[in-house]
């Protein structure tokens, strides 16, 4: 902001804006843990269900994998098998979102890979910091084990538009 010449005033607007979208119930927080199973990869998913009526702007995610592997963020438009619940409003208090947190052990990766990251056996990982994607209704945003027998945890943070 331009107050005069040779004065100015920085604002820090990315903590200012998730601080004002949990203070106006729009901050939402959810995870979950999908156990490895034999033959199988482990994914969890955030989706935005069809006619939500809302967009998911990602705000952070966090993962962490049960073993060293390669694990991977996807983009798949399908709601996966197993839901777990929807997101809980950061507000206490104010009503859940409508973003779901889903699971599903498919034989075979679901979606389309956006970016492999390595993760070390049992430590957290911030796969994506400050708003790092959106989800229109109808689609989602997969973290995986990236491989068989992998387990997997992770917590989605968003908002809802």
């Amino acid at each position: 902001m331009r107050i005069n010449t040779g004065l100015s005033i920085s604002v820090q607007a990315n903590t200012d804006l998730w601080q004002s979208e949990v203070f106006a119930a729009r901050g939402f927080v959810r995870g979950a843990s999908n156990p490895a199973s034999v033959g199988n990869i482990s994914e969890i998913q955030l989706f935005n269900p069809i006619g939500s009526g809302k967009t998911i702007r990602v705000k952070r995610v966090f993962s962490a994998n049960g073993a060293t592997f390669a694990a991977n963020i996807r983009s798949h438009n399908t709601a996966l098998a197993t839901l777990v619940g929807s997101g809980f409003n950061l507000q206490f208090g104010s009503a859940a979102g409508v973003g779901e947190i889903r699971t599903a052990t498919p034989v075979a990766e679901d979606g389309t890979l956006i970016a492999p990251w390595f993760a070390t056996g049992s430590t957290t990982v911030e796969v994506f910091s400050d708003w790092a994607t959106q989800l229109d209704a109808g689609e989602g945003l997969i973290v995986s084990g990236g491989g068989a027998n992998i387990q997997v945890i992770t917590d989605f943070y968003w908002n809802e538009v």
